[in-house]
């Protein structure tokens, strides 16, 4: 027997779910790059002092977003280091190219 308030729910699909969080972050893509630089950049400095990368060392960086605190990052380790983001949203990945 079907518990109390779920006997009209549907089934959860995991792939409709991420293809709706796709839609969802492809839409705010625009908007999120000011919110991004203005409150993530400083974690990118701080997860700097925090992480031991080796020189020509790699990051990777998952549901990269617009790109922070990946950005911040490239640019504190210097040349030699890669970080690389990968995100589900491709307007996200555009975004922080």
């Amino acid at each position: 027997m079907p518990r109390k308030g779920l006997e009209h729910e549907e089934a959860w699909d995991p792939e409709e779910y991420k293809e709706f969080t796709r839609e969802t972050w492809d839409y705010a893509s625009p908007a999120y790059v000011a919110f991004a630089t203005r409150y993530l950049e400083p974690y990118g400095r701080e997860l700097f002092k925090m992480l031991k990368v080796p020189k020509r060392g790699r990051v990777l960086d998952l549901a990269c977003g617009g790109g922070e605190p990946g950005i911040t990052l490239a640019r504190m380790m210097g040349p030699g280091t890669e970080v690389v983001g990968c995100d589900l949203s491709p307007k996200m990945v555009e975004v922080a190219k």
